[in-house]
């Protein structure tokens, strides 16, 4: 790797950071923000290869963990950064997965949006979204209550609070991974060009 190319590595790093410092919210679910962070770690990935791609992932993570601190409040610290690092290595896991077979842009696109979808709704069903709502310092019958009624005030009461747990999941996160997903991959695609000319 040359000189040049550390020092793009180094400023894809800091610009991913800086890029999950600005969100915006899921007009769906208020309490999901979109950043764009991962668009700067598919860069990597396609330019630098794999190895790469994860070093900014985690590099990312805990630079903006060391700015933030633990900002979520949960009993678990920084459940919001290991989310984020799991979205990367969901995105990174479809990206390698998918580009195997073929190098469709489309293809692969729907894969990476698959794939975090998957993963994501799956880590907050069952991990995720329990320690951050206080799991193991209350029971998952409570954290999966307060879950669901938390939801309901974003959607009206939509959810009953004790048997609404997967269904405010799924309307929470299927939408949301989706919806990033597409953002993503778009800007990705869009900016890959303009990227390779840089290297």
């Amino acid at each position: 790797m040359t000189t040049k190319q550390l020092v793009l590595l180094a400023m894809l790093t800091a610009l991913s950071t800086v890029l999950m410092l600005f969100e915006l919210p899921n007009p769906l679910v208020p309490f999901l923000k979109f950043d764009f962070s991962d668009t700067i770690v598919l860069l990597t990935l396609a330019v630098f290869g794999l190895k790469s791609g994860i070093a900014v992932a985690a590099l990312r993570v805990v630079l903006f963990g060391l700015i933030q601190g633990n900002i979520d409040g949960s009993a678990f610290p920084y459940v919001g950064v290991m989310g984020a690092l799991m979205a990367s290595l969901s995105l990174i896991a479809g990206y390698e997965w998918v580009n195997r077979l073929t190098t469709n842009k489309w293809v692969i696109s729907l894969g990476m949006v698959v794939t975090l979808t998957v993963v994501m709704t799956t880590l907050n069903y069952f991990v995720i979204t329990p320690l951050y709502f206080g799991w193991p310092n209350i029971s998952l019958t409570q954290v999966q209550a307060a879950f669901a009624g938390f939801v309901s005030v974003d959607t009206g009461g939509a959810f009953d609070q004790t048997g609404g747990y997967l269904l405010a999941n799924l309307f929470a996160y299927v939408p949301f991974n989706i919806i990033k997903g597409i953002l993503i991959t778009g800007l990705f695609y869009t900016l890959l060009p303009r990227v390779k000319q840089l290297v």
